[in-house]
């Protein structure tokens, strides 16, 4: 489903990363990191599953 919505997976953040998917035990650290040098919104699976099945891009959930 992200391949055909043209997401590319990466290991390292960097400007280019618009999202981090947050896996079910994820460290805040890189969370935190993601968000404040990179400013990348870090999300959830359950929030891209619900985001594509309405077509757009939901709000960003509180945490992760």
């Amino acid at each position: 489903m992200l391949n055909d919505g043209g997401a590319k997976k990466t290991n390292y953040l960097s400007e280019i990363v618009t999202h981090c998917i947050a896996g079910e035990d994820f460290e805040e650290s890189e969370i935190s990191e993601a968000k404040d040098i990179y400013e990348i919104q870090s999300v959830t699976w359950k929030w891209i599953i619900l985001s594509a099945r309405c077509g757009t891009l939901l709000p960003y959930p509180l945490n992760a």
